[in-house]
């Protein structure tokens, strides 16, 4: 009686073959979430460097946040998200429009905008860049932190320093 049985050389053929198949197919599977997420993944806003110069209010309550690029950073930046906060609600407005390196941008959001709001304790920034073709908002690159008891106006020229008048309680 003859015993039939595979050979050592082609059972080890198979398992390399299986193996190759078995690492091709995860790599496909793979390698389409690598893609998707390295999108959302990205250094630039790193090196995007946005500052708040200063944040003020009309005698309407419309608030002014001006916004400085400077030269430091390659990314496109389409637009910002800003982040206004009271302390435990926070409102998110995203603007559009491209800021240009050493470029210098004042965003006016209506009063209606801060609705539900107490008072605005800080105003982050958070840099909306081009990434792959698509916008992406990035992580917060500034933040100024607004003094308790100060009431900021702005002139009817935003580009002007506020005239700063403090609050007080008399009892």
């Amino acid at each position: 009686m003859e015993k039939r049985g595979l050979s050592p050389v082609i059972a080890t053929m198979l398992l390399i073959g299986t193996s190759l198949v078995a690492i091709f197919i995860f790599w496909i599977g793979i390698n389409s979430v690598i893609q998707t997420q390295s999108n959302k993944i990205s250094l630039e806003s790193q090196f995007v460097d946005l500052k708040v110069e200063s944040v003020k209010f009309d005698s309407n309550g419309n608030l002014f946040v001006r916004i400085k690029r400077n030269a430091f950073g390659d990314g496109e930046v389409n637009g910002v998200a800003i982040i206004i906060s009271d302390g435990s609600k926070n409102k998110v407005i995203q603007e559009k429009g491209a800021i240009m390196k050493l470029e210098v941008k004042t965003f006016i959001i209506t009063k209606d905008s801060l609705e539900g709001l107490g008072t605005i304790k800080t105003v982050s920034i958070a840099p909306i860049l081009n990434s792959g073709g698509k916008n992406t908002q990035k992580g917060i690159v500034a933040e100024k932190e607004l003094p308790v008891n100060v009431d900021f106006v702005a002139d009817e020229n935003a580009d002007e320093e506020p005239e700063i008048r403090k609050l007080i309680i008399i009892d």
